[in-house]
Order: structure tokens, then sequence, then C-alpha cells
């Protein structure tokens, strides 16, 4: 079971709680867990305060859903003009990273995640459009490659 899981089902005191689970817990909030009362909804309530009581026994919220961490793979262009990216110190060409598994989309400086287009008059990006709007919008070239990593 990982951490998080170990902390959505938990039932020791966090001052009881392992070293790990403790400085998990802080690193991800007081704000995401609830602690248990013996009263209200089920004997679990919504914390107010800003810390951890010794005291208290924490449980995560069961829809709590980790955020990956994002990996960053520069898009380098070869003397042909082939676009490919780098990753794990291995190049793949660029058409292939939305084939990956972790692929997030891309980074275009000016521009949101998954984007490679930008209307021209309203500054939007689009991640596609259709060929015969082509002259209305700025097209975007991509920095980077977002993959989520493994934490």
């Amino acid at each position: 079971m990982n951490i998080i899981e170990a902390l959505k089902k938990n039932e020791k005191p966090f001052g009881l709680m392992s070293v790990g689970m403790q400085a998990e817990a802080r690193a991800i909030g007081v704000g995401e867990f609830n602690f248990y009362t013996g009263q209200n909804s089920g004997g679990w309530d919504e914390d107010t305060d800003d810390i951890f009581r010794h005291y208290r026994t924490y449980r995560l919220h069961p829809n709590y859903t980790e955020e990956p961490e994002v990996v960053k793979c520069v898009v380098r262009c070869t003397d042909g003009l082939k676009l490919y990216y780098l990753k794990e110190l291995a190049s793949a060409p660029l058409a292939f990273a939305p084939n990956d598994p972790d692929f997030i989309g891309f980074e275009c400086e000016g521009a949101l995640w998954g984007c490679l287009y930008k209307h021209k008059k309203t500054g939007i990006p689009y991640p596609g459009i259709k060929l015969s709007k082509l002259d209305e919008y700025e097209i975007l070239t991509p920095t980077h490659v977002l993959f989520r990593g493994k934490k």
C-alpha cells in the first residue's frame, strides 16, 4: 500500500504515525484531511486548524488525488528541420510524444499546455484547428513536451 492509500485509511493519532507519514501529511496540508471526533458525520469531521494536533487522528479525504510530477523534455530541431524531444537520454520524433502513456501535452512559449495554435485576434490558444482557417491563427512551436513523472 502506498503512503497516500495509508493516509486515507489511517486510524492512528498523528503523534503515533510514522515519521514518513507525518512528513507526507504535512506536505499535503491539514486542509486535505478529516479528523476523528466520535460524533457528527460518522465520526469524521473537517478540521479548521492550520496545523496537525498530535492527539488527533487524521484521515486523508477519500477523493484526494495526488498531483503528478511534471517532467519537461526539451524540444530540439535537427538540421533537416525535423522536431524531436529528449526523454531520459533518448530522443524521439515530436509526433511520437502523444503515444507515450505518460504524455500530458506540449508547452509553447506564451501558451497553455497542449496548445499549438493561437487565434491572431483573440489570443486564445487551441490544440487543433481547421486547415481552412489557418490564416486566422499563429502557429506556435512547442518548446517542451510534458510527461507525468514518477514520484
